[in-house]
């Protein structure tokens, strides 16, 4: 079905007596940020979930597999976890690892770090959460950081042939590791 591209002047209908300027120029500020709704669905099945991405390309399918789409801070590509091997110690960042599945695979140990920082390239942000898989005759998986590990028993690595999440508050300076964990 056609669909006409927004135009920012049809915010509010003819006669109303407000200032539409501000409110004009932030209509125009999202659509150049978000991009334009196509003029037609019609390439797209129905039932395909569809997503305005934030790089100003405009709408994508959720699940055309070629760039991660994020949903509430965690990135989906085809409706399944966005994985990211871990081979060797890793700093963990906002920018790479958020809401991604973090698989270690090799025989090798992996020292993870994961440090509090506003730079998402750096470091990660509150709320921050992460899922971790060591593979059965994968070598250590440990999490180290500056902040205080709230797991009970002070576990701080994931268990071979285990899958653990990690959260991260920073605002109470503190991360949990729940799931298959060990010392």
């Amino acid at each position: 079905m056609p669909v006409a591209a927004f135009n920012s002047a049809d915010v509010f209908p003819d006669g109303v007596d407000v200032n539409k300027a501000p409110v004009r120029a932030a209509m125009d500020e999202i659509k150049t940020r978000l991009g334009e709704a196509p003029l037609s669905y019609a390439e797209y099945n129905t039932g395909l979930a569809m997503v305005l991405t934030d790089t100003g390309l405009g709408p994508a399918p959720a699940t055309d597999g070629t760039v991660p789409v994020r949903f509430g801070r965690r990135s989906l590509r085809d409706f399944r976890p966005d994985a990211v091997d871990i081979d060797a110690d890793t700093t963990v960042t906002d920018a790479l690892h958020v809401g991604r599945l973090l698989r270690k695979k090799t025989d090798s140990a992996a020292v993870l770090t994961v440090n509090a920082h506003p730079d998402p390239a750096v470091g990660v942000s509150d709320s921050f959460a992460c899922t971790f898989l060591r593979y059965p005759t994968a070598g250590d998986l440990q999490i180290v950081s500056d902040l205080i590990n709230q797991h009970p028993d002070g576990h701080t690595r994931v268990s071979a042939g285990g899958m653990a999440t990690l959260y991260v508050d920073t605002v109470a300076g503190v991360w949990f590791l729940k799931g298959e964990t060990e010392v």
